[in-house]
């Protein structure tokens, strides 16, 4: 993911280039990056927010 994101010295990675473009990047039920007029915004989607709150469903159904 940190690859992914940030990429080398030499080429910037997937997410980082979609950022700069205005686009928003999903990482499925984990969250979501944007970039916030420079900044990245990182929003946490249901599945990490469930977790970090010990809310973790049991149902196979987490992050739905």
């Amino acid at each position: 993911m940190i690859e992914a994101l940030f990429g080398a010295v030499e080429k910037a990675g997937a997410i980082a280039e979609a950022l700069q473009n205005g686009e928003t990047v999903s990482d499925g039920s984990f969250g979501r990056f944007r970039n916030n007029s420079g900044s990245v915004a990182f929003e946490p989607g249901t599945a990490l927010t469930e977790y970090l709150n010990n809310a973790v469903r049991d149902d196979g159904q987490a992050g739905s």
